[in-house]
């Protein structure tokens, strides 16, 4: 693990935190929040690029152990490294299938929106968890269960989410 720099989270404060980079065993990058002070960690944020524009809240952008790209925010509460938690993580990735989907109008139930055969374009727009919402090349939008693997993956730029 590597000191990267000695900063304020929130400029408008005198708090100081260590940034230390971690690469990761199997190139799964993480980065570990430490007060200053007691150099006693605050947490790890698991993701490839950590930005930090100084206005008390720390950005993520990456794809250690996730299936797709994720934006994350952080802030440092009551000592601790915390999530500011998003109802969806935003996707917008253009692809196409590499098998056939269904695009439903809820997660795992509800109306067939779409049939979506495999080769055609989509533009995958939320997800939350494993389930995407996709939409269609003709614009109808719905739900897909993603069940990404080595072996199967679904669309180019969805992938498996571990080692």
């Amino acid at each position: 693990m590597t000191t990267v720099l000695s900063t304020r989270i929130d400029r408008t404060s005198s708090l100081r935190y260590f940034i230390h980079f971690d690469p990761g065993a199997s190139d799964d990058p993480a980065w570990v929040v430490a007060d200053e002070s007691t150099g006693k960690w605050l947490g790890v944020i698991d993701t490839d690029y950590l930005l930090i524009p100084g206005n008390g809240f720390l950005y993520a952008i990456g794809r250690t152990n996730k299936i797709h790209t994720e934006r994350r925010k952080y802030a440092v509460r009551e000592g601790k490294v915390v999530e500011v938690t998003q109802p969806y993580l935003y996707v917008g990735l253009d692809t196409h299938t590499k098998i056939p989907i269904a695009l439903l109008s809820g997660k795992d139930t509800g109306e067939v929106i779409a049939q979506i055969p495999k080769g055609e374009k989509i533009h995958v727009l939320l997800s939350e968890g494993d389930y995407l919402l996709v939409k269609s090349n003709f614009g109808l939008v719905g739900w897909f269960k993603t069940s990404a693997s080595r072996e199967s993956p679904d669309f180019d730029g969805i992938y498996f989410d571990g080692d």
